[in-house]
């Protein structure tokens, strides 16, 4: 560094200088000059080695903090990354637990508007077999959304499993079909209800 250069040169200039007194001291009387240079080359060179020395020492020290700095920030990133994944699990859980609720109430609904579309098959009102007929057409649309959303709901969550999507999908055509059995072979004379068909 810059400090101990300058003293390590103004060293070199005083031993310079002592060994040009010492060579003038048979000429004349240089001695304790030269002397006195030698002590003060030897304090600069105390100073300069001190000096290096606790550049050395902060140097050191600056890696360790850097080191134990960087160690808290791989800690804390480490620590937030789990925080999200476990955040994320949390709400991936409760989304399910959302969807299995919704699913659980669009089936109980889908059942009772299919007894209610049967009951109007059954009347004797043309009109209210026409309205059943068609309630069961809907259905089909809806049961179809509902299994499409519990297969998404799979896929989300275990991509690996093919078994359960095949159940549902083959729960979708049986539906479907059994909701056209329903609507188009409904035994019935009904000229209106043979037209809405």
């Amino acid at each position: 560094s810059f400090p101990v250069v300058v003293l390590v040169v103004v060293f070199l200039v005083l031993i310079f200088l002592a060994g040009w007194f010492l060579y003038l001291e048979s000429n004349r009387n240089y001695g304790q000059l030269a002397t006195s240079l030698i002590t003060a080359a030897g304090v600069v060179l105390t100073l300069s080695m001190t000096q290096a020395r606790a550049i050395e020492q902060q140097e050191r020290e600056d890696k360790r903090h850097h080191a134990r700095l960087e160690s808290e920030a791989k800690m804390q990133d480490e620590r937030l990354r789990m925080e999200s994944e476990r955040e994320h699990k949390r709400l991936a859980s409760e989304a399910q637990k959302d969807r299995a609720q919704r699913s659980i109430t669009q089936r109980i609904d889908l059942a009772e508007k299919l007894a209610s579309a049967v009951e109007h098959l059954s009347s004797e009102n043309e009109l209210k077999q026409a309205a059943g007929v068609q309630e069961i057409l809907f259905q089909i649309d809806d049961w179809h959304a509902l299994i499409k959303s519990e297969i998404a709901g799979i896929e989300e969550k275990e991509p690996e499993i093919n078994s359960r999507k095949g159940v549902l999908k083959e729960e979708s055509l049986r539906r479907r079909q059994e909701l056209f059995d329903i609507a188009y072979k409904f035994d019935t004379k009904n000229v209106e209800l043979l037209k809405s068909r």
